[in-house]
């Protein structure tokens, strides 16, 4: 095997086993693509397959997607998702469990999208702060966000919503 460190580099990032994971796309179009996610088996971040927020939140511009009536895979503009619905069963294949509501905020969102999409869902706030609000995550740079819906969690464009209305913090698991 070659020891030049550009090989190396690109061997280490480009060629990663992978998980296929089941969902429904909605573009900017407001077509919705049924089909799968493509994710790393190895999360750079915690010990397991890459988590999809993980990889929308990446550095990367693309990200590959198999239409499930077609064998070939696209490689989609992430800037151009507004959102991607992952069954509550694809993401406990991938290690992902609801957040704990004992351990983290948790409050009820409406998000309305610029397309005319409007989902209910629970959002998970960062902890670290003394008293975390929706607005605090929202403003935090990222660029997709998620929410757990009751058949599982939609991860969503910033760029694409119009408005997040918080319905207060949740005291009980809602689902």
């Amino acid at each position: 095997m070659s020891q030049d460190p550009a090989v190396v580099e690109f061997l280490r990032t480009a060629y990663r086993p992978t998980v296929e994971v089941k969902c429904v796309m909605r573009d900017s179009r407001g077509q919705e693509f049924n089909g799968s996610i493509i994710v790393s088996r190895a999360s750079p971040v915690h010990p397991g397959p890459e988590h999809p927020i993980e990889m929308f939140n990446s550095g990367k511009r693309f990200i590959p997607f198999r239409h499930a009536d077609k064998d070939d895979l696209d490689i989609v503009n992430k800037k151009l998702t507004v959102w991607v619905f992952i069954p509550r069963p694809e993401m406990e294949t991938l290690g992902v469990e609801d957040p704990d509501p004992e351990m983290t905020p948790m409050h009820q969102v409406r998000v309305v999208f610029a397309t005319g999409d409007v989902h209910l869902g629970i959002m998970a706030l960062d902890d670290n702060t003394p008293a975390p609000r929706v607005s605090d995550l929202l403003n935090s740079g990222k660029e997709f966000y998620q929410i757990q819906v009751e058949e599982g969690t939609l991860v969503f464009n910033a760029d694409y919503v119009q408005m997040v209305k918080d319905l207060g913090k949740m005291k009980l698991d809602l689902f």
